[in-house]
């Protein structure tokens, strides 16, 4: 699936950090003698779709290299493009460091017990997001109730459609005619379009395209918003020893004055990018939500829906 968010933009640049502790290796783990801790492995779940891909993956090839170079610390790194085998290697302890584009890996390796969140990336200057229901202008008057039975687009990710069940307090499905887009900025130009009503999206999406295309937003205005969540975090295994975490987070907490990433400063800068340490109860509110959501059925919900968007 193409995404957005859980690329959108905040999420693509907080892989981009987040690898800049993976220093690359040729050994592989498998070859590693299994009594003695050699090096780390750090495993990634990034499937995206935006233009920005191949910039970021570039972007990483220059943090592995850098910290690499700087830590003399022997690291692997491996990249998942499906959730189920990333899950499986976080689950087994294949892995010391750990994250995840999308919120339903976040959850998981929360509740896992293997796992801790060590730092996130802020974006705009906030270490959290929002997902928000987004219309045109000259509709700014109407509220969530006003737009029942109109059109919606959204992601297909879990996330946003739980946070979107607790805007409705019906199964969103029921609320709006829903769709699904493979992306923000295909939301965005549907709404533009009036191919949709409205959309619901990450506001950092629209904040990027403020910055850096703003004509498709200038007519838009949020109408309701989700609580603030936290930005995904880079999970570090409890077995990891702390002196080895305390590297990775002192190195990113320097990147943007890092001279082997000079050439990327002006996005950091643009974006108002920076390390941030977290921990368990930053997001211990989002762990909830899904623990509620799960216990009402509303992941059944989703599912059912999902399944009919992809036989339409």
């Amino acid at each position: 699936m193409k995404r957005s968010p859980v690329i959108a933009m905040f999420f693509c640049l907080s892989v981009a950090f987040f690898v800049c502790i993976s220093a690359a290796s040729d050994a592989a783990v498998g070859k590693a003698d299994p009594q003695k801790k050699t090096g780390y492995t750090m495993g990634i779940f990034f499937r995206a779709g935006s233009g920005l891909d191949a910039q970021y993956r570039v972007m990483f090839k220059d943090l592995l290299d850098a910290f690499s170079a700087e830590e003399k610390i022997k690291f692997e790194l491996i990249a998942y493009s499906e959730q189920d085998e990333f899950m499986a290697d976080v689950k087994n302890g294949r892995l010391d460091f750990a994250m995840s584009i999308r919120m339903d890996p976040v959850y998981l390796m929360s509740k896992s017990g293997l796992m801790k969140p060590l730092f996130t990336i802020t974006s705009f200057g906030k270490h959290t997001f929002r997902y928000c229901i987004y219309a045109k202008k000259g509709e700014q008057e109407k509220k969530t109730p006003a737009l029942k039975g109109l059109k919606m687009a959204t992601y297909e990710d879990m996330s946003a459609y739980y946070y979107l069940r607790k805007i409705t307090h019906v199964q969103p499905e029921e609320f709006f005619e829903m769709s699904t887009s493979p992306n923000a900025s295909s939301a965005v130009y549907m709404l533009g379009l009036d191919d949709t009503d409205s959309i619901f999206l990450a506001d950092f999406n629209i904040e990027y395209f403020k910055l850096t295309n703003p004509g498709p937003v200038k007519n838009i205005v949020e109408v309701e918003c989700s609580p603030e969540i936290p930005n995904v975090p880079m999970f570090v295994s409890k077995k990891t020893p702390p002196e080895i975490a305390e590297k990775v987070v002192d190195y990113c907490m320097k990147m943007d004055k890092l001279e082997a990433l000079k050439k990327y400063r002006p996005l950091f800068r643009m974006i108002r990018a920076r390390a941030q340490p977290v921990s368990e109860k930053d997001y211990a509110p989002l762990v909830a939500v899904y623990d509620e959501a799960r216990k009402a059925g509303w992941n059944k919900g989703y599912d059912k829906w999902i399944k009919y968007q992809k036989q339409k």
